[in-house]
């Protein structure tokens, strides 16, 4: 319909429903018609079109102001309701009573939206865009459903006012929020009380490319064991230890936290020996490390067990041949096995398999093939180093003493009786109530306590190649991945404050 200058404006002030307050009744001849009062769009303004393409059209109006749109909603629940109550077996009178009620309901509930202001209920595009990209980041989904048919046709349907961001945009906010997100964790570590412990663990992709995560353990000042990622950097296997030392140095240097490293856990590998060695000079150099460096490399748990169990299944493979051959042997023919039966049955075999056990249990069977071969192994398993790294614990107590004029915090620990055990005993709790009366020993219970033992978590224990990357993120790129897998890391650790059990990977608490 097109409105000419015959037309006339008629009075809509009678008309009972609320979205003619947004448009323009409009008469020629015996034609009506509805004018957006906001993006003079013409609709049907006939009383038999109902109000129903109205208030749609006002949802979807991008001109209308945002905290009127309550009120279509508000309305459009008082209509859902009163038809929901239509379909009930009431009798005449008390379905008017009832729809009465219910009219009235939403009425006030309208109201009461209505009364809050125009600013309480703006719709604000920036936030729902980090929103967006928070739970991206949080649930690992792939930047690229963003631009999905079906994700954009949820959003309209939604929040029609949302403007749809692209993959590179909704990238760009991701950076966004990792750049505020290290800030915080900065400020963190910088006001630590305590070192902090460093872990690096690698990663792989489908494509073959690999990635060095670097992550810090430290307990906080409220006694919390606390784990974060602070690098995840793209690494060529072809690098030589020079260059991946160097890297692993500017990331402790960036976060400032190169003259506050206490350990570092790495795998049981000869390829990592040159990178630590490097690692720990340069720190020595500026006088970092406590101990001269000694108690800095520590080797992961897990990798130095992995090591040892194929150490052992290489060592005694020659004898598990030998004894699947002899099963295959005596199950080959049916003489065979009642002969056998028949040894095993005899009273002089009683003595023969008491003696083995004996022999195993005494480690003859077991230790001394075994202690050959790690003669010949690069692993550090002699007791020369044990024995040193022993005697840098003691100069690491002697350095952090008090004055010899008055008893140390060590003199008075030992001189405590034994704390009784119990399942439920914390001993990150036992040194947060006891710090007051130990404050040089607890300074380095924190430190030593907050040295993770393993790199690897419960449930990769068993793995054996390196940690591979979801594919939702494997195609990003190197800066991109970092962002978000620090920032999903920093994020959930905030929203969930997970507590792992802090003995899972630790030795004994006494």
């Amino acid at each position: 319909m097109e409105i000419t200058e015959e037309a006339v404006i008629v009075n809509s002030s009678r008309l009972k429903s609320v979205v003619w307050n947004d448009f323009d009744r409009v008469k020629r001849g015996e034609t009506f018609a509805a004018i957006c009062r906001h993006c003079k769009r013409i609709l049907s303004g006939s009383s038999t079109s109902g109000t129903s393409h109205l208030r749609n059209h006002l949802i979807r109006c991008r001109r209308r102001s945002n905290h009127d749109i309550s009120q279509l909603l508000t309305r459009g629940k008082r209509k859902q309701t009163t038809l929901a109550i239509t379909n009930y077996s009431y009798n005449q009178s008390a379905m008017k009573n009832e729809m009465v009620t219910v009219a009235s309901t939403s009425f006030e509930q309208g109201a009461k939206v209505r009364n809050m202001g125009p600013g309480s209920l703006n719709f604000d595009q920036r936030r729902s865009q980090l929103d967006l990209a928070r739970m991206i980041i949080m649930h690992g989904y792939p930047l690229g459903m963003v631009e999905d048919v079906g994700f954009k046709t949820f959003l309209q349907n939604l929040q029609p006012l949302f403007d749809f961001v692209t993959v590179n945009g909704i990238e760009a906010d991701c950076i966004e929020i990792y750049k505020k997100e290290k800030q915080r964790v900065y400020e963190e570590l910088d006001k630590l009380p305590g070192k902090v412990s460093l872990s690096a663990d690698r990663w792989a992709t489908n494509g073959g490319s690999e990635y060095l995560c670097l992550i810090a353990h430290y307990i906080d000042d409220s006694w919390e064991l606390k784990k974060k990622i602070l690098n995840f950097l793209s690494v060529d296997t072809s690098q030589a230890e020079d260059m991946l030392s160097e890297l692993i140095m500017t990331s402790l240097r960036n976060w400032d936290i190169d003259r506050k490293l206490f350990s570092l856990t790495i795998d049981n590998r000869l390829t990592y020996d040159k990178i630590v060695c490097r690692i720990r000079d340069q720190l020595c150099q500026h006088r970092f490390l406590m101990c001269e460096g000694q108690l800095f490399d520590v080797r992961c748990a897990a990798s130095t067990v992995k090591l040892l169990v194929q150490d052992v299944l290489e060592t005694s493979r020659e004898i598990t041949n030998k004894v699947r051959e002899t099963i295959q042997y005596i199950k080959g023919s049916r003489a065979t096995q009642e002969k056998f039966d028949e040894i095993v049955h005899a009273p002089d075999c009683i003595d023969i398999v008491s003696n083995c056990m004996k022999a195993l249990y005494s480690g003859h069977a077991i230790y001394s093939p075994l202690a050959a071969h790690g003669q010949n192994s690069s692993s550090e398993t002699n007791g020369s180093v044990v024995k040193d790294r022993l005697s840098g614990f003691d100069r690491y107590l002697h350095e952090t003493s008090v004055s010899q004029n008055t008893k140390s915090d060590l003199d008075k620990y030992l001189e405590e009786p034994l704390f009784p055990r119990s399942a439920d005993f914390s001993i990150l709790n036992w040194w947060k109530v006891h710090e007051p009366r130990y404050p040089v020993l607890s300074m380095m219970a924190r430190n030593i306590l907050g040295i993770p033992i393993s790199k690897v978590a419960l449930e990769s224990l068993f793995d054996t190649g390196d940690r591979a990357l979801d594919h939702s993120w494997g195609a990003e790129k190197s800066d991109t991945l970092q962002a978000l897998m620090c920032s999903q890391d920093w994020m959930r650790n905030e929203v969930e404050d997970p507590k792992p059990p802090v003995f899972a990977l630790r030795s004994d608490a006494n």
